[in-house]
């Protein structure tokens, strides 16, 4: 899947039109594409999650696999492209989270799912929270592809839905999940603080696996608030850092994802 930002400002709709079809021939003629997107953006910044693209070419969504199990992906969609990067990384959040039936694993910026359904197999429950709709419907559809049927995807702000999800009250089978850990695997900058305060005001939730695109900016502020002392603006007995571990997702970058594992004090 190829998705191609632009800012059409000032060009015609008939030679828009025609660059269009002249980047889908350029791309395909050389490269075997399943899927072409564009993105049409007069911003300076990173456009919304949810902004609109348009298809161009081949398929509407791809699937890919990964341990074993399938993910249908959109182009609004997060999903790693290092797919041998992205098993490693996941197995090694999978261990350091250490599930069982009794844990429910809260999923914060799930994307697609992966992260949680890939734990599914071995955790009482997931509840997954993601602001992109495409990314919330995508993780829907792999929870039904490969017949998961503990995994709840919520589609918000974590910020606004974070508090009263860890505070939600238990009935029936979910009485049973006595451990709660969060896996949280935010963009680049990072946690918003609301977030953080829930984490830490919920005592249930012992362990945070930290999964950090941006390990020496937003992690370190976010570690600093999940580790420093109680004050009236942050309740709840702190988090320390007991284990770290750098994944190379991007061979030949300066750039690489960092586990990071909490446990409260």
């Amino acid at each position: 899947m190829v998705c191609v930002q632009v800012n059409p400002t000032g060009i015609d709709a008939e030679t828009w039109t025609a660059a269009k079809a002249d980047l889908v021939n350029a791309l395909t003629s050389k490269h075997t594409i399943a899927s072409m997107f564009v993105q049409e953006y007069t911003g300076v910044s990173a456009p919304e999650e949810d902004h609109p693209v348009q298809h161009v070419y081949g398929e509407t969504q791809i699937e890919e696999e990964l341990l074993g199990l399938r993910f249908r992906i959109s182009a609004n969609a997060f999903f790693q492209v290092n797919t041998p990067g992205a098993e490693v990384l996941y197995s090694l959040v999978q261990r350091f989270a250490a599930p069982d039936a009794k844990t429910q694993i809260y999923d914060v910026c799930c994307g697609t799912g992966t992260i949680g359904l890939c734990m599914a197999g071995t955790a009482g429950k997931i509840v997954g929270v993601e602001l992109c709709k495409a990314a919330t419907d995508d993780a829907a559809v792999n929870a039904s592809l490969n017949s998961i049927t503990n995994a709840t995807f919520v589609n918000a702000k974590a910020e606004d839905v974070m508090k009263d999800l860890l505070r939600t009250k238990r009935e029936g089978a979910d009485l049973l999940l006595e451990r709660a850990v969060a896996v949280v695997d935010p963009p680049r900058a990072g946690l918003h603080i609301k977030v953080l305060r829930a984490l830490r005001e919920f005592k249930p939730v012992t362990r945070i696996v930290y999964v950090s695109c941006n390990p020496t900016g937003s992690l370190v502020e976010n570690a600093a608030t999940l580790c420093g002392p109680e004050t009236s603006n942050l309740k709840g007995t702190a988090f320390k850092p007991v284990y770290a571990a750098p994944v190379d997702m991007f061979p030949h970058t300066e750039h690489c994802e960092m586990i990071i594992v909490f446990e409260r004090l």
